[in-house]
This record gives structure tokens, C-alpha cells and sequence, in this order.
């Protein structure tokens, strides 16, 4: 029961940085990734289930990474929401990995709506503020850690490691 909480606590942890950062500076720091991912290197002899599942959860974090740098490339994600969702993709299987982009695009959908309603109708005498003038004046900008932070948190509890912890 508490080596289940302590692996929650580092797989959720840093999460929390992600979002805290990414929400106030625009910004998720590399070491917040390093952090998920040698809290992943950390937890794995904890859980292990085979070369077999080990390499599965590599090739999930690697085809993040791939389709991330894609999407960086494109300009559709920022460097630091293509390391946090690879290093975040090493703790699922590919099971789980579909679910994690689903709602990770979802609440990204909802983040979206909130900012480009915030620009339309933000009130002036907010705008001065700096946390504002970040969020709703900067075009294009969205703190995007704070969906793929809230889709690994909605798919944590059912995840492989999660289940195996915890049992």
C-alpha cells in the first residue's frame, strides 16, 4: 500500500510541476521530463513484468517522441509538450496509450475553447496583469503540459504499473 502511494506520488509529482510551470511561465522545464522518466526507470524493477512489457512501454514513449518532434515541427506543439508526453508515454503500454491521447486531446479541445474565449471577451482591467496578458493575449500560445498532465492522470489508475502496484 505505500510503495503503491510512493509510485503514484513520483509518477504525479512531477506532473503537477508541468502544470504549475507550464500555467504560469509557458514553459515545462527538461528536468521536469527527466524527473518522469527516471521516476519510471525508478519504478519499472518494482513492476516488472518481462523484456516483453519493458519494450513495450519503450516503443510507446518512442512513437510519442516521433509523433511529437512531428508535431513540433509543424508548430503544433512546443519542445517541452513533446518531452513531457514521451517521458509520460514510458509508463503505458500500448493499451493504454490510445486512451492517454484521447483524453489528453480532449482536454486539450476544452483548454482551447477556454483560451479562445478568454481572447474574445477577457476584460480590459484584466489584462494587465502578467498571468493574463500570457494566457489570453499571446496568439497561438496554450500551455498544452496541462492536457497531457490531466489525460495521464485520468489514465494512471488503470494503467499497467498502476494495477500492478497496487495489487
Amino acid at each position: 500500500m505505500v510503495l503503491g502511494f510512493i509510485v503514484t506520488l513520483l509518477f504525479v509529482a512531477p506532473l503537477m510541476v508541468a502544470c504549475y510551470t507550464d500555467f504560469s511561465e509557458m514553459k515545462i522545464p527538461n528536468w521536469v521530463s527527466a524527473v518522469v522518466m527516471a521516476s519510471f526507470a525508478v519504478t519499472l524493477p518494482l513492476t516488472w513484468g518481462g523484456l516483453e512489457w519493458f519494450g513495450e512501454h519503450m516503443a510507446v514513449g518512442g512513437i510519442l517522441f516521433v509523433v511529437g518532434f512531428i508535431l513540433w515541427a509543424l508548430k503544433g506543439l512546443g519542445a517541452g509538450d513533446v518531452k513531457l508526453m514521451s517521458s509520460v508515454g514510458l509508463w503505458f503500454g500500448f493499451t493504454e496509450v490510445m486512451s492517454f491521447i484521447l483524453y489528453t486531446t480532449l482536454f486539450g479541445a476544452a483548454l482551447g475553447l477556454v483560451l479562445l474565449i478568454g481572447r474574445k471577451y477577457v476584460p480590459v482591467r484584466l489584462e494587465g496583469t502578467v498571468f493574463i496578458n500570457k494566457m489570453f493575449q499571446g496568439e497561438g500560445h496554450m500551455p498544452y503540459g496541462l492536457a497531457i498532465s490531466a489525460g495521464a492522470l485520468t489514465v494512471w489508475p488503470t494503467s499497467q504499473i498502476a494495477l500492478a502496484i497496487m495489487s
